[in-house]
This record gives structure tokens, sequence and C-alpha cells, in this order.
């Protein structure tokens, strides 16, 4: 008995230490792994519990030898970092210690990324197919870069796994060219695709068939991960076609308000016709307006952006509706932007309006108030051509095929723009109000000589020595009648001819009445005393013969018609320089009393403002300009200002008009300013251009000729 369990004592005994003791060439799997799923380029734990010493340990993964392995003398472990180019999936591994072999109880499961690679993005390059294929870049993350070693890539095409042919890049170009040449048509499934990988975030494939529609596209990589899948839209529309038919549609409807605008009549400003640039007008100030100019800009970029969005959506991606304005857009906030700006600008103007600036509008506008310079319309001009250009140019990169909504302005950019708006509004608040002329008069109206005389010499009443020399007229004439040529015919045509004279200074005395018709009764006067010498002389020549008679009669009827004649002459240059005195005199006491009036109505108009006039010059002289100061003007309770006639209210500022006057006495200038001031209002037929700056710098300009006559208002 005792022998009997003795041996079974000693069975069992042989039992343990044969199943404790390694078999010839393999050991017991007792290997332990501190991950069981691990990337490439990682690190992993490798332990065998019943093993002390493993120095010079040797690990091998799926059959080929690790080269990093380190050996942790603490925790008696082996330190392993799997290959870059380990072959993705699971991996038997085995330690070879000495002349040991030690298997893993699990298997080591390689991948290149902890998730499965994800498709951010796709695109079509070109953007249309050629020949029913197309190349495509795909974006994501967690692709692996072994595919030239390790190609463990396939590619789903319309849910269909495809093989590829991987390449270099460089390579893959040369592939792709010669790919493009071949127009064969052959089955889809049996057309080569080619690929490269250029990084873990990029794929890019060439000659990939493909047909107008939705194309899914998806990637398996390694045994155990899975695909994932996204859609690409595939189209015939080009992108560029999209690009200008959105251009087309934001240019048609541009047109649109411009045909209907001419039926309302174009904006008349100095003359000028404004009909599409009336759009950007302030009418107040007839100025371009920068606030409406940014409501435009931003109406025609959205415009632009929703037609190729909508196209987009429409004709490439095939949606069966009209695609909607995408919730949030930033175009509607730049447009909300624009509007309020606009509206707040409008609402400002009515209280703190600007200057009107030069008389026709000027792009300077955009960037001025009344003329100066604002730093804060500068601002928001800049931020604004920025921003819209950006949105524009973002819209234009996009690609039909992939668009999802219009592109998201940057937080930062739209408080930049907002602050810029802001700036903007509180600049026009803070601002003074500038001036803006309505109406300019110059009174009187006409234009006075150097000396500054408006008085002249009015026609003379002439009708006492005309009544008399016509009364001796009309007696020579019946006199004369009775006369033949027979016997003295020279003496005769003599007499005759004074009495004609004389009925000509009759007839001439009517318009004599001035300086420039005494010329003409001289003329006749001397015309009149020959006629009266020829006749006396034939009367000589006569005496003695049988004509005397009639000689004499001749003779005594032309000295009566040529001393008729001088007493008329004589008398209306008597009434002529009697009239140039009066009217001598009365220049004088004008003068001393002449006031030239400029009145300008309008708004803001500051008496305490700089007056300037700038005076046309004629071809080939230049313009001249001259200031207008205060002591020029006329001297009112010891003050010599302009004088305000009709104040300007709720401005805040009581030196501030709507109607002004300029009043100047010529008579109590100085010859420098009365060289001024002749140089502007002495000579006729020039145009002249008065310019108000008030004080804070912002201007108003209006043009006038001299004599201004009914053409006062411009």
């Amino acid at each position: 008995m005792i022998t009997k369990w003795s041996l079974a004592v000693v069975c069992l005994q042989s039992a343990a230490a044969f199943a404790q003791a390694p078999a010839a060439g393999l050991a017991t799997p007792v290997v332990r792994l501190g991950a069981t799923v691990v990337m490439r380029d990682e690190s992993v734990t490798v332990s065998i519990p019943s093993v002390s010493d493993l120095s010079g340990a040797q690990i091998t993964l799926a059959g080929k030898e690790v080269k990093d392995v380190k050996v942790q003398a603490q925790t008696n472990a082996l330190q392993m970092t799997v290959p870059p180019h380990q072959p993705l999936g699971p991996s038997e591994l085995i330690v070879k210690l000495k002349d040991q072999t030690y298997s893993a109880r699990d298997k080591l499961n390689v991948l290149a990324a902890r998730t499965a690679p994800q498709i951010d993005s796709m695109r079509l390059s070109p953007p249309t197919p050629s020949n029913g294929r197309v190349s495509i870049d795909i974006f994501g993350h967690g692709f692996s870069t072994s595919v030239l070693t390790d190609p463990d890539i396939s590619l789903l095409v319309d849910h269909s796994p495809r093989q590829v042919n991987w390449f270099s890049s460089d390579k893959l170009e040369t592939e792709c060219a010669a790919a493009a040449k071949d127009k064969s048509a052959t089955s889809p499934a049996l057309v080569p695709i080619y690929g490269s990988v250029i990084s873990e975030s990029q794929i890019r494939l060439c000659n990939v068939p493909a047909k107008n529609g939705i194309l899914p596209i998806g990637l398996h990589q390694g045994e155990d991960v899975p695909s994932k899948a996204e859609s690409l839209v595939v189209s015939d529309w080009d992108t560029t076609f999209i690009r200008l038919i959105a251009v087309v549609v934001a240019i048609f409807l541009i047109a649109l308000v411009y045909f209907l605008l001419s039926f309302k009549g174009a904006h008349i400003v100095r003359d000028r016709s404004y009909r599409l640039r009336a759009m950007f007008l302030d009418k107040q100030t007839n100025t371009y307006s920068l606030s409406i100019l940014q409501f435009h800009m931003w109406t025609a970029a959205t415009l632009f952006g929703y037609t190729f969005y909508a196209l987009s959506k429409l004709f490439v991606q095939r949606g069966d509706v009209i695609a909607d304005v995408p919730g949030g857009v930033p175009g509607i906030v730049g447009i909300g932007i624009g509007a309020g700006t606009a509206v707040a600008a409008q609402l400002i103007q009515g209280v703190n309006a600007k200057g009107a600036g030069e008389e026709a509008p000027s792009p300077s506008d955009l960037v001025t108030s009344g003329g100066a310079i604002a730093p804060d319309r500068v601002q928001m001009l800049v931020w604004t051509f920025i921003a819209v250009g950006m949105f524009i140019a973002a819209v234009w990169s996009q690609e039909p095929a992939t668009i999802k909504g219009l592109p998201e302005i940057p937080s930062t950019l739209m408080q930049l723009m907002g602050l810029s708006s802001l700036g903007y509004l509180g600049g026009k608040f803070a601002r003074k109000p500038g001036p803006n002329i309505l109406e300019l008069s110059i009174i009187p109206a006409t234009a006075l000589p150097a000396g500054g005389a408006l008085t002249t010499v009015a026609p003379v009443d002439v009708t006492a020595p005309k009544s008399q020399a016509a009364q001796t007229l009309d007696a020579l004439k019946r006199i004369s009648a009775g006369l033949t040529e027979a016997s003295a015919p020279a003496a005769v045509r003599e007499a005759n001819s004074a009495v004609s004279v004389l009925e000509s200074a009759v007839a001439a005395a009517a318009g004599a009445g001035g300086p420039a018709g005494m010329p003409k009764l001289i003329e006749l006067t001397d015309s009149a005393h020959n006629a009266a010498v020829n006749a006396a002389a034939e009367f000589e020549r006569a005496d003695g013969t049988a004509g005397s008679e009639i000689a004499r009669v001749s003779a005594t009827i032309a000295q009566r018609a040529a001393t008729a004649v001088q007493d008329l002459s004589e008398g209306v240059s008597a009434l002529v320089a009697a009239a140039e005195t009066s009217a001598s005199r009365r220049a004088t006491e004008e003068a001393q009393t002449f006031r030239r009036t400029i009145e300008i109505r309008g708004s803001n108009l500051s008496a305490e403002g700089i007056f300037r006039a700038k005076v046309k010059g004629k071809e080939p002289a230049p313009d001249q300009e001259y200031d207008i100061p205060f002591r020029m003007l006329e001297e009112k309770d010891g003050v010599r200002a302009p004088v305000i006639v009709v104040p300007e209210e709720n401005s805040g500022n009581a030196k501030f008009a709507r109607t002004l006057r300029l009043n100047i006495v010529p008579a109590s200038l100085d010859p420098v300013d009365k060289r001024t001031y002749d140089a502007i209002f002495g000579t006729s037929n020039q145009g002249v251009a008065l310019t108000i700056f008030n004080p804070d710098g912002q201007k108003a300009m209006q043009s006038f000729n001299v004599p201004p006559g009914e053409g006062q208002r411009q």
C-alpha cells in the first residue's frame, strides 16, 4: 500500500516537473503584452514572469525581427517600439531568449491610427470630369504613409473596393499625365487608379472613373479599421462658368436699377447729370456718402455670393429646391452692418450735417467731411474694402461641388468692422456741422468798373435846339424851292447842299443825346460850313453878271443853314456837357455810399469762417484766388464781420446762420483791398467761385458769374 501511494506521489511530481520543464525548441507561452492594440512607432511592454534575466532577448513580429528592443532592469521587462512600416492588423509576437522561444498569449494588433481614418473634405482637380475620369484630393487625418512598402489602404468607389496603384508624389504626376492621354473607352471597373499619400492628412488620386452625380468615396485601411465614406459631387458645370453667371446676375440687377432710374430723370449738380452715381449721393450736400457706398458694396457682395451658392446647389449638387439663404450667414450680417450704418448716418446727418466741400461730387468725399480729411472715414473705407474684398475672394475660391454655405467672416474682423462703423458714426456725431450753400446772390447784379462808379450818363433831352433848327430848315426849304440853276448853277447847288446838311443834322440830333452822338453833329457842322464858304465864293464870281442875284440868295441860304447847324451842335453839346457834369457829381456821391452785398443762403454757415474767391482766368492766364478778410467788410457797431440774417436753429452755435451777408463798401477800402475788390467784381463776364471755410476746416463752395444778372441761383 505504501509502495502504491509512493509510486503515485512520484508520478505526480514527475508530471509537475515535466509541465514546468520547457520542451525542446518551444517554451510554454507565458509572454505578456502591456497592450494588445498599438500604432506604428509606438512602444509596448513585453514581459516573461518566469524568466528573471531577459538580457540578449530578441523579438520577432509577424516573422520580422524588431530592431528597437530595450531591457528594463527594474521591472524585468522588454520595451519594444513598433516599426514604422509594420503591416497593419494582428501580428504574432515571439521572444527568443538564448536557446528558448516564447510565444505571446495574444496577438499584437497594429493600427495606422487609433481611430478610423477621417475624410474631412474632398476636391476635384480639375473641377469637371475629363473623358469620364476625375482627379481627387482627399483631405483628412490618420492616413497611412507606408503604402509604397505596404499597400494597406484600399479605395471604395461608389461602395465598391478598388485597387490603387500607389506612387510617390513626383512619379504620380507622370502617371496621371499618361493616363489623361488615354482616350480609349474602357469599362470603369477596369480603369487603373493611381494615387499617392502626400501626408497623413492628404491623399491624391487620379484617373478615377466617374459620371455626373453623387460619387461616394471611402477608405479601407488595415484589416480591422473600418472604412469612412464621404460623398463627392461630380458635374460637367465648370466653376468659372458658375462664377461668371453670378457676376452677370449682379451686373444685370445693377443695370436694372439704372434702367428704373432713367424714368425718374437725372439728378443735376452744377449742370452735370447724375443717374447711376446718384445712388451714392447724399442729396442734402450733393456729396458721395460713405455709408451708402458701404451698403451698396455689401448688397452687391452678398448678391454675388448667394447667386453662386444657389446655382451650385441647384445645378451642380443637384438640389431639388431653391437654395435657402443660410442662417447666420456673415453676408447678411454685412448687409445689416451696411444698412444699420447707413440709417444711423442719415439720422446723424439730420443733426450734424457734413460740409458740402467742392461744388461737384468727388471721390474724395468718401474720406473727407466738408473738404477736410476725416480719419474715421478713412478707417471705415479701408476696412469696408478689406472685408468685402475678402468675402468675395472667399466665395470665388469655393468649388460649386463642395460649397455648403457662404463664407463666415472671422469674429475679430467683424469686431474691427463694428468698431470702425462706431468710430465713423461717432466721428459724425462729434464733428460740428459743416457748411452747405444752397443759393448765392450778388447785390447789385452788375459789375463795377475799376474806378468803382455805377452811374452812367442818361440820354439828354435836345428838343429845344432841335426845334429851333427845324424851323430854320422849313424856312430855307421854301426859299430854296424858287431857285433855278440856269444863271448860277454852282451857287444854287451849294445852297441846296447846305440845306441838306441841316436836314441831316436835325435828324441826327435825336440820337445825339449823349457823348456818343456828338461826333456826327461835329462832322455835319464842318460840311455845312464848307457849303456856305463855297456859295459865298460863287456869289463873288457872279458879281456883275445876270446870275448875281440868284448867287446872292443862294449864298444867304447856305450861310443861314451853316449857322443853324452850328447852333444846333453847340446847343446839344452844352446839354450833354451839363449832363456829364451832373452824372460825375452823382457818381462821386454814389461811390461814397455804394455797398456790394454777397448774400449766402444754406445751412451751418459760420460767421467766424474764412471767405475766399477764386476768379477764373482767361486763357492762357491761370485762375487767381483772393481772400476776403473781415477788414474789407462794412463796419457795424464798431465791428467788421458777416451779418447773420437768419440764424441756424438748434445748432448749438450762435455764430451759425442759414442766411449770411457780406457787405463791402468799396470807397472805404485801402488800395490793396480795393485792388482785390476790383479783381473780383470789376470785370464783366468772368466766373467766380466763393468758398466758405468753417473754423473746423469744413468748407462749401458756390460759383457765380459777374454780372450775375438773373442767374443768381445756381
